[in-house]
């Protein structure tokens, strides 16, 4: 079930994998890393970013989650 401290957590991890793929894109040019590995990693990342936000979202809007989310402190 989701909780405040579990979609605050959801929220976060999404941000973070978006950051993920905004650096591992800004640096797929560098010679050090394989670009075509670096440009597929980068859209996985953003791919797993979107998913774990719209997962939450989806889940948010149960009716025993979204009673128990209606408490949390903003």
């Amino acid at each position: 079930m989701l909780n405040c401290k579990n979609l605050r957590g959801a929220v976060l991890t999404s941000g973070l994998l978006l950051i993920a793929a905004w650096i591992v894109e800004a640096f797929a040019h560098v010679p050090l890393l394989p670009s075509i590995t670096a440009a597929y990693t980068g859209f996985v990342l953003l791919l797993a970013a979107v998913a774990v936000l719209a997962g939450t979202f989806l889940l948010s809007l149960l009716p025993a989650n979204a009673r128990r989310l209606r408490h949390c402190e903003h």
